[in-house]
């Protein structure tokens, strides 16, 4: 599908109120969720507030990813701040929203595009972009970051992630099926 069709698509799902509702369940959702992060150092934290935004991109597309993930990055900042605001971080949960989106919109969540959705997500996300925001927050050295904290915590992510993804896929094309439909 033509990237501007699919944006354009995408931007369309604002104008159903069932959609809007929704969207704003799982903005709620993710925002719970953020309750949950768990803080391994001042550079790394484990959090599941993937599953919600891979959910919205692929059902709603990269749009509406990018929206979410920017207004849900600053919600979560909001209700449960964890250190200073960076615009950065919100920046970067708004690529996560657009590449969820642009992989898994209109299709439905199968192995390998759940795989290459939270590959390409982790890679450039999680770890190239996040390790900069931090590396220039802390100032402490990008490959030192990278090497030492930021690659093994996505090593233990990935699967974990992609595993997450898998069982609740039946659900996740049940629900998006449905919302089709109507």
């Amino acid at each position: 599908m033509n990237i501007v069709k699919m944006l354009r698509e995408s931007a369309n799902e604002f104008k159903n109120v069932r959609n809007l509702c929704v969207i704003s369940l799982l903005l709620a959702l993710r925002v719970c969720l953020n309750f949950f992060t768990i803080p391994i150092s001042d550079a790394c934290h484990l959090s599941f507030l993937f599953i919600v935004m891979g959910i919205i991109g692929g059902m709603y597309g990269p749009f509406v990813g990018a929206v979410c993930g920017g207004v849900g990055d600053i919600l979560c900042y909001i209700v449960h701040p964890m250190g200073g605001y960076f615009i950065g971080f919100t920046a970067s949960a708004a690529i996560a929203g657009i590449l969820y989106g642009l992989i898994l919109y209109k299709n439905k969540f199968r192995v390998p595009r759940i795989i290459f959705a939270e590959i390409l997500v982790d890679v450039v996300v999680n770890v190239l972009l996040n390790t900069l925001w931090i590396s220039m927050l802390y100032g402490t050295g990008f490959w030192e970051l990278l090497i030492t904290v930021r690659i093994p915590k996505n090593l233990i992510m990935i699967p974990l992630s992609i595993g997450i993804f898998i069982l609740l896929s039946p659900l996740i094309n049940k629900v998006a099926t449905q919302n089709i439909k109507k």
